[in-house]
């Protein structure tokens, strides 16, 4: 029986899309109000379901048959039985034949349109790598991969203490080249048809070695991925099935290299066990997710990060610790911005603390308004030329005659302040930014903020910061 919708095709670019029908029979074709990629499922919660499914764009050339599988690998409460995403290889898919078990009942599929990236915004996605060192990796942000929340989540986020670097797999397959678009119909299936808040890993790797930033609220951000005890742990997603593959070199050595920042950050020993208070056992420090498997705390059984990823982990452990031990450097300085008023820095002006960041800004309006004010570091002791990095998003005023001023100032051993960098432009979207220090002595930096007139301030939101760090390199 084909079923067909007189419902309106949202011809979204960027947006996901997602519909749901229920099938209506054992077998039978559906007519999608959308054109989708990819198809997932529903049914009743505490059921099992057997489901092939495939899918064309006209009714009359149709994919292979492929099974959907019940996901194990997530442990967000709902209040149903659910599937991963399957993807075609058709972006314009219309019609999804299935044929359904004989105890399958009240099964509803979900078609997922996640939308092509605009070439531009790809390409400039494609260019961007993460770089082998032990910093903290570029990375693909929400705002860039075109998360409909931007950098929200929708419901209410916590913070933890990391002290367990869980790695997972998606346990989908997409054949493309769009990983954006990848990314986008993972949150459209996890946020709009499961419900929950956000995405449940904190970091995602697609198979070029693309990292990106998946749930919202910044680093520590307690995470939906870890069998029910998320607390004390980061997760990361392989974009990916391994259960009979491996993934990519590129995505590999993403991985190692933000497991590396991760572990050097929180000093986690890469080759070590400790206690994980939620599952109330010793886990290594590097994890899949497996490895939570019928531990006291567990609410999940799963093969997740895959029968190929899993073995591996050893080895991945190991290039963390080569790779930490090459780019051990002296730190001079760091700060998150998580409680800065307990590391001893200084605002003034505009200048605020605001959900783990540093922003220029009036909170009530989004604006700023004319004045300057200083952000201003502890005292420290710099002993050998140094990089300052730091991630900067700013939308302000462009350049012209009279503009507002954005400055990275140095004073050494109590002397006045010097620039060693500006800020220019308006960027809104988080940039990593890096300054070479040659000073010797006692230093102190300062982000100064200089708005020079009130023109143009109105509808603009100002300077942020965050993530700094001052290293010997």
């Amino acid at each position: 029986m084909r079923l067909i919708f007189l419902i309106p095709v949202l011809a979204l670019a960027q947006t996901p899309d997602s519909r749901e029908l229920a099938a209506t029979g054992r077998t039978g074709i559906l007519e999608s109000p959308i054109p989708f990629l990819a198809v997932g499922a529903n049914w009743p919660a505490g059921t099992d379901a057997h489901v092939m499914i495939r899918a064309s764009n006209d009714g009359v050339r149709w994919s292979r048959w492929t099974r959907l599988r019940a996901a194990a690998d997530t442990c967000d409460a709902t209040p149903r039985g659910s599937s991963p995403l399957t993807f075609f290889e058709n972006w314009d898919s219309r019609y999804l034949e299935y044929q359904l078990g004989p105890t399958t009942t009240d099964l509803k599929f979900v078609f997922v349109d996640p939308g092509h990236t605009p070439a531009r915004k790809l390409e400039k996605i494609q260019a961007k790598r993460p770089q082998a060192t032990a910093t903290k990796p570029d990375f693909i942000s929400r705002i860039e991969w075109g998360s409909p929340d931007g950098d929200k989540a929708r419901g209410s986020l916590s913070y933890t203490t990391v002290t367990h670097l869980i790695v997972h797999h998606s346990a989908d397959g997409f054949t493309g080249t769009d990983y954006p678009a990848w990314v986008r119909a993972i949150w459209r299936y996890h946020v709009m048809n499961n419900g929950w808040v956000d995405f449940g890993y904190n970091w995602a790797i697609d198979p070029a070695g693309n990292l990106y930033e998946r749930r919202a609220g910044g680093d520590n951000v307690v995470g939906a991925h870890f069998s029910c005890q998320n607390g004390g742990t980061m997760g990361v997603v392989m974009l990916g099935t391994f259960t009979n593959a491996l993934p990519t070199e590129e995505a590999m050595k993403t991985l190692t290299r933000l497991l590396s920042w991760k572990a050097g950050q929180r000093e986690i020993d890469p080759l070590g066990r400790t206690l994980h208070r939620g599952m109330n056992a010793a886990m290594d420090n590097i994890s899949g997710h497996r490895d939570g498997n019928r531990l006291p705390g567990s609410c999940t059984v799963t093969e997740c990060p895959g029968d190929k990823l899993y073995p591996v982990l050893p080895r991945i452990r190991q290039s963390v610790v080569e790779l930490l031990a090459a780019a051990k450097q002296e730190v001079f300085l760091t700060e998150d911005f998580e409680n800065p008023e307990l590391t001893g820095w200084k605002a003034d002006g505009q200048w605020r603390w605001w959900d783990g960041m540093a922003w220029f800004g009036v909170p009530e309006t989004k604006t700023y308004e004319t004045g300057t004010g200083s952000l201003e570091s502890v005292e420290f002791a710099l002993a050998s030329d140094a990089v300052l990095s730091f991630r900067s998003w700013h939308d302000t005023e462009t350049e012209r005659l009279d503009f507002d001023r954005k400055f990275v100032e140095i004073s050494v051993n109590d002397g006045d302040w010097q620039t060693v960098a500006e800020v220019t432009g308006m960027n809104k979207e988080w940039s990593a930014r890096e300054v070479k220090l040659t000073a010797r002595g006692r230093v102190k930096l300062r982000f100064r903020f200089d708005t020079v007139d009130a023109q143009n301030n109105t509808g603009y939101e100002g300077w942020y910061v965050d993530d700094l760090r001052v290293i010997c390199r």
